[in-house]
């Protein structure tokens, strides 16, 4: 599904992705990793998706940015898979539900640490 993998079957029959819009919908705050074809967190300035409203897609030198909260300052550490569990099935809402509240909750956690 979305929230994990991808939507996408992929020839090894396995779940996945082969482009953006098969980890969700285009302010998701999630992208197609072409390495792993997985998806995984973070936006694209352009060409594929972006953060969802209230987040900003920060470069990183990885070529994938990460979506942070407007108004925070970001390193260019690791960003972190929402990962997740499930079939090929394109369960949209649920997903992207869980995308924008898990970016919720790590730039609330990073103000605490930075306060």
């Amino acid at each position: 599904d979305r929230a994990g993998p991808g939507s996408a079957c992929r020839l090894d029959g396995r779940c996945g992705c082969f482009d953006d819009l098969d980890c969700g919908e285009a302010q998701s705050g999630r992208v197609c990793s072409g390495a792993t074809q997985t998806c995984v967190s973070g936006c694209r300035t352009a060409g594929g998706n972006s953060c969802p409203a209230g987040f900003r897609c920060e470069n990183t030198p990885r070529g994938t940015g990460a979506c942070v909260a407007t108004g925070t300052v970001v390193d260019a550490g690791p960003s972190n898979d929402f990962g997740g569990a499930g079939g090929c099935s394109a369960g949209h809402a649920r997903g992207a539900m869980a995308s924008v509240l898990a970016l919720a909750l790590a730039a609330l956690v990073r103000r605490r640490r930075q306060g």
